[in-house]
């Protein structure tokens, strides 16, 4: 009985991980206006805004907090951290506590986010929206539609205007 508590302890132990890491979030004070506009330019410079959109994994909470956080921070990871890329005007910072949630995951570092093109080596191209005729979105208008891909289409920051 002993042999067989100390196994599940152990199966426990090593269930339980803990992640350490860095993740840029949206300021809970930032207005849903400049959310969309810092959002709108994440998902356009290489932000995987895919778990984002109405069947991804992250959609629900269909909130401009949540949205906007998902996208700041994979943009941010997929920088390599690096100095500015967690600031979206003054609409992100960066926090120390994992903010996934249930089937939500926020990538916790440079190396689960993907890796961002160089710049320079990327084709340009015009956005693509994801959601061109979706009604369920209506409380947000444009709620990052304009600025989002697929990962398989090629993505460049010089398409944003």
């Amino acid at each position: 009985m002993e042999a067989i508590l100390k196994l599940a302890l152990v199966i426990v132990m090593a269930m339980v991980v803990s992640v350490e890491g860095n993740w840029c979030v949206a300021r809970s004070d930032a207005s849903d206006q400049a959310l969309q506009t810092a959002l709108d330019y994440a998902c356009s410079a290489g932000a995987d805004c895919v778990p984002i959109q109405s069947t991804g994994l992250c959609y629900l909470p269909n909130t401009m907090q949540s949205h906007a956080s998902y996208a700041f921070n994979s943009f941010y990871q997929r920088k390599q951290l690096s100095a500015g890329s967690c600031d979206f005007a003054g609409t992100a910072t960066i926090a120390k506590t994992d903010p996934s949630y249930g089937s939500c995951v926020y990538p916790p570092n440079p190396s689960t986010a993907g890796a961002m093109s160089t710049p320079g080596t990327t084709t340009p191209t015009t956005a693509t929206p994801l959601w061109p005729n979706d009604t369920n979105n209506q409380h947000h208008s444009n709620h990052h539609r304009r600025w989002c891909w697929t990962d398989s289409q090629p993505r460049s920051s010089n398409t944003y205007d």
